[in-house]
């Protein structure tokens, strides 16, 4: 629902929003429109100007992400960046989180499964890489991706049942193996030189770049947005996460997957980090919590998967004999 006019004395709509709006105007800001993006993330409308509206549960991460762009220079040209509603008054804070002003970018998402946009994608990437090298706070670290990726396969592993119920064992079984086996080859690596060279270097990643984080603005540039797990620690990990996003849109053409990231300084940890089939785990887990006692639902999923997972599966029997 989109009010055209919200004040104290006329509550009507989004409960959430509601709460926050006597707050937001003894700072001195008024809302006329809105809209709700998805949870916590609402477009808003304040004057003639537009923005982007987020909750918080977690202050501290709303207020790192303030201080990163304060010591970022150039944050402008490459993100959508925080704004306070006011001079100097950058959060407000009620019952239900901590509330942040973000730009609103117009235009659309970049999308993955045209080569042009793949190509802009990477080099954004890239270079927003090499924008915030050196910014030496705040503290923001996370566990290595091997980790996390341990902890998806054994979610995965709880699922088993589900596999069971469907008759896709095997299915099960493969997925499992190879997942396995490739993250094996990954933890293999260097990783305590990996780590400390960023560490030295202090280099950043974005943490999530999926194509609805891409936006292609109304003046043809691209910009990035949503921030939330920016962390310290090597850009490689976004270099593998946007090969594994960019794979099943080049027909898991080898030659075309490399084509996007020359620039990546740890090729063979690279390569062996997209052979690992966590994208295909994370969408399953997703569609799983949604589903869960819908097993029908769960059954359609499981086609995609299967479907998926035989062309992964070459693919990753192809490199892995490359590169042994």
């Amino acid at each position: 629902m989109i009010l055209t006019m919200m004040t104290t004395n006329n509550y009507q709509g989004d409960s959430k929003l509601n709460r926050l709006l006597p707050i937001l105007e003894q700072k001195g800001f008024y809302i006329n429109d809105y809209r709700k993006i998805k949870e916590n993330v609402y477009w808003v409308r304040s004057g003639k100007k537009e923005w982007a509206l987020k909750c918080y549960q977690d202050q501290e991460k709303l207020e790192k992400q303030h201080l990163f762009f304060k010591k970022w220079k150039n944050a402008g040209l490459y993100a959508a960046t925080p704004v306070p509603f006011r001079e100097n008054i950058w959060m407000a804070v009620n019952e239900d989180g901590t509330w942040g002003l973000f730009e609103w970018l117009k235009g659309s998402h970049l999308r993955f499964n045209q080569k042009q946009d793949r190509t802009r994608a990477s080099k954004l990437v890239h270079a927003f890489h090499s924008s915030v090298e050196g910014i030496t706070g705040p503290l923001l670290l996370r566990n290595p991706l091997y980790i996390k990726w341990e902890r998806r396969i054994e979610q995965f592993e709880a699922t088993y049942e589900d596999f069971l119920f469907g008759g896709n064992r095997t299915l099960f079984n493969d997925i499992h193996y190879f997942s396995r086996k490739t993250l094996e080859d990954f933890k293999q690596l260097d990783w305590g030189r990996i780590e400390q060279d960023a560490w030295e270097r202090k280099s950043w990643l974005h943490g999530d770049v999926a194509h609805h984080n891409f936006i292609r603005c109304q003046d043809g540039k691209i910009k990035l947005i949503d921030f939330d797990l920016l962390q310290m620690g090597p850009e490689l990990y976004d270099d593998i996460q946007l090969g594994q996003r960019f794979l099943p849109y080049t027909n898991h053409s080898l030659t075309e997957i490399t084509s996007h990231f020359h620039k990546t300084k740890w090729k063979t940890a690279w390569m062996k980090g997209v052979l690992v089939p966590s994208d295909l785990l994370r969408e399953w887990l997703y569609v799983h919590r949604r589903y869960q006692r819908q097993k029908q639902k769960l059954a359609g999923h499981l086609d995609w998967l299967e479907s998926s997972w035989k062309e992964r599966k070459e693919f990753v029997e192809k490199v892995q004999h490359m590169l042994t």
